[in-house]
């Protein structure tokens, strides 16, 4: 049928609208579709380079699917990696597995020597939840033999290598039952972001409440930890999954996100809801009708058996009995209390290695921030087992600590051994708080000659989770000291029977000072190991000095007023980088406080003589939203091993300066080994001089008087 002039141009005018309506799909298609990558280094946990050695070497990198991503792509696994410049091309080569299936392979060679890029596809129906990339190297030097321990037979995966993930954020499927779930991916990468919203001001209630919460979420979110993000006023203009909080008539957002009509005196109220502006980011409320009931639904919701309490989109919440803390699962586990121990009991379970270049088998040890090991008496029973066709003159297995060989075993049994266990004394000037004990194995098959090498992968050792490990300690330090903050806080870390800790919050709080809270008690609930960690919140006043005794305290201190800081800055205990003279009377400490801009972050450590057995931290910030960035400092490791003294001033040009005032006292009570050992024989060389030569004096005069008594009795 023919078309006259005026049907086609509305015809093309409607095809031309179809078109571009297309393409504005097709455009808002692919917007929605989100491109991340997911490095070795920062997301996968490997900080160093695969280094793969040997005739034949093999590593396994492991990485999990999240839950909450619809993967619309197969990911891109970017390796770059480089090698030894004498391996033979056509006998040279590195394969790359997922998951026990190959995804490529290519040969080492002349045209690959330098830093290279491979790019390979991972197939998405190859996924599992928790997936493993193999990276395996056959390296050789000549057509004929090469020595397997030749130095030039290696080759090195980067730690920048990276996965790019293409994917569709799922829809938020609110179901309490799953908690932590979808607030918290334990699959994901990176720590578990939140942000609060709500108005300016805060009740202390909430922030007491918060306080629970707080240390429950930094459990939940383990070694990832947790990013609070600054605070905003309504849901939508979260970027982060969102955290409502506090009674109904305290924050207006719960009634526009939930029905609490409903809701009875006393009540309170947990739900799960998407974000309006973005359905992929859940919100958390938790609220109720009165104080009380805000408080009932916290420990419900930061409860070990919340997945039994809650379930569905929402649950009603009376009140909560025997509700106990989320458990700490770290791992390895802290040996707070513990004088004896196993791998087992601090979370590291039996460990085989394999072939030439076996791996190190560690085994982290995390004593306590004031652990002072005893001189004599630490040992480990290392409970292991070999293969057998071992060339037995020559393979054996070395014990490291901190990087320190401190003995080595002989692997003598030709037909191997299923357990034996070999005791070793652990030198007391090498361990510190935080140790790692290696127990490398150097393995050669039996009949070993370099012109006929043989397969290594027969070759096996394993140490078992039973390996016992004793070291005698004593509980004290000398503080003020930063330094101890790298020890998870110490002494800060709520730890089982050894005190507990108050953050102290500007006199009127905003939900700004509620997210600094937030953040830190996240980290100290994470480095805890109690059942029930001791974390109180509270606010500073006028009328009182806000610093409960008994306690050790936090102040955080941004632009608000802040009564019990001030205090503490009049009797000149406080505030040291805007004083001169006083207890800062070192040269070098006026000099740095006369060039700190008045605007830096600081970190201050004291004793406060009110309460000698407790110590006061204070993170200062020029203003008040400034606190988040200091607090994520002081939980990053990296940031707290370069603290020293007792202040510190974090310039954003000139890095972290540290200085010392005042002197240091001890805190704790050492045994009478631990005294002597303690016992600073440098401060006292005048007494200690006197004391010798008085010695001397005695020892002169004794053994003239037995001269002289030997003397009468031969005449």
């Amino acid at each position: 049928m023919a078309l006259n002039a005026p049907t086609r141009a509305l015809v093309t005018l409607i095809t031309w609208a179809a078109l571009g309506a297309s393409a504005a799909q097709a455009k808002d298609d692919e917007a929605e579709n989100r491109v991340v990558d997911i490095g070795f280094a920062d997301d996968l946990y490997r900080p160093y380079d695969v280094k793969l050695k040997g005739i034949t070497a093999y590593e396994t990198v492991g990485f999990p699917r999240p839950k909450s991503w619809e993967l619309v792509a197969d990911p891109e696994l970017h390796i770059h990696y480089t090698h030894s410049e004498t391996l033979l091309s056509e006998r040279s080569n590195l394969t790359v597995l997922l998951n026990d299936s190959q995804v490529g392979s290519v040969n080492l060679g002349p045209d690959n020597v330098d830093s290279t890029e491979m790019v390979l596809a991972l197939p998405v129906e190859n996924l599992d939840h928790y997936n493993f990339i193999t990276f395996a190297a056959t390296q050789h030097l000549n057509e004929e033999w090469e020595d397997p321990f030749d130095p030039s037979l290696w080759t090195r995966v980067s730690h920048t290598s990276f996965i790019r993930f293409t994917y569709e954020p799922e829809p938020v499927e609110p179901e309490l039952s799953t908690w932590p779930f979808p607030f918290y991916d334990d699959l994901g990468y990176g720590p578990l972001e939140v942000t609060l919203v709500g108005p300016d001001k805060v009740s202390i209630a909430t922030i007491e409440a918060l306080a629970r919460l707080s240390m429950s979420l930094g459990r939940i979110a383990g070694y990832r930890g947790v990013q609070v993000h600054p605070p905003v006023y309504t849901v939508e203009a979260a970027e982060t999954p969102a955290l409502v909080m506090g009674t109904i008539s305290e924050n207006p957002e719960i009634e526009r996100l939930v029905d609490v009509s409903m809701l009875k005196t006393g009540e309170g109220l947990v739900a799960v809801v998407p974000n309006p502006a973005d359905p992929s980011l859940p919100v958390l409320v938790v609220t109720g009708t009165t104080v009380h009931s805000v408080e009932s639904a916290v420990v419900a919701l930061a409860s070990d058996t919340t997945t039994q309490m809650l379930a569905g989109r929402q649950s009603v919440v009376y009140e909560v009995l025997n509700g106990g803390m989320v458990p700490n699962d770290r791992k390895p586990r802290p040996v707070h209390g513990l004088t004896t121990f196993t791998m087992e009991e601090i979370g590291v379970d039996d460990a085989t290695v394999r072939g030439f270049y076996a791996p190190a088998v560690r085994i982290p040890i995390r004593l306590e921030g004031d652990a002072q090991v005893l001189r004599f008496g630490a040992w480990a029973s290392i409970r292991y087992g070999y293969s057998a066709q071992l060339d037995t003159e020559i393979s054996n297995m070395e014990i490291r600590l901190n990087g320190v060989t401190i003995d080595s075993a002989a692997l003598r049994d030709p037909e191997g051994a299923e357990r034996l266990t070999h005791r070793v004394r652990l030198p007391a000037q090498v361990i510190t708080p935080h140790s790692i004990l290696e127990v490398v194995f150097n393995l050669f098959p039996a009949g070993y000659d370099i012109r006929h090498p043989k397969n290594d992968r027969m070759l096996w050792a394993t140490v078992y989770s039973d390996t016992e490990i004793h070291i005698p300690r004593d509980r004290y330090a000398w503080v003020p000291d930063l330094a101890r903050l790298r020890y998870d806080a110490w002494p800060f870390t709520l730890e089982p029977g050894s005190g507990s800790t108050t953050l102290v919050l500007a006199d009127r709080p905003t939900r700004a000072d509620a997210s600094a809270a937030l953040e830190l008690g996240a980290y100290l609930g994470y480095a805890s190991m109690a059942e029930e960690p001791d974390l109180q919140v509270t606010v500073s006043s006028p009328k009182t000095s806000g610093l409960p005794l008994g306690r050790h305290a936090i102040l955080l201190v941004g632009d608000r007023d802040h009564s019990t800081y001030k205090r503490l800055v009049t009797e000149g205990l406080a505030g040291a980088m805007t004083r001169a003279g006083g207890p800062l009377a070192d040269a070098d400490a006026v000099a740095m406080s006369e060039v700190v801009d008045a605007t830096s972050p600081t970190v201050e450590e004291f004793i406060d003589p009110a309460d000698p057995n407790r110590l006061r931290l204070v993170l200062k910030a020029p203003v008040t939203l400034g606190l988040l960035d200091l607090v994520d400092q002081i939980s990053d490791p990296a940031e707290v091993a370069r603290l020293e003294g007792n202040v510190a001033v974090f310039e954003a040009d000139e890095g972290i300066k540290t200085v010392t005032r005042g002197a240091q006292t001890r805190f704790g009570n050492p045994s009478l080994g631990g005294r002597v050992q303690a016992f600073r024989w440098e401060e006292h060389w005048v007494a200690l001089g006197s004391t010798l030569v008085f010695l001397l004096f005695l020892a002169a005069v004794a053994i003239r008087a037995w001269a002289r008594r030997r003397e009468g009795e031969i005449e």
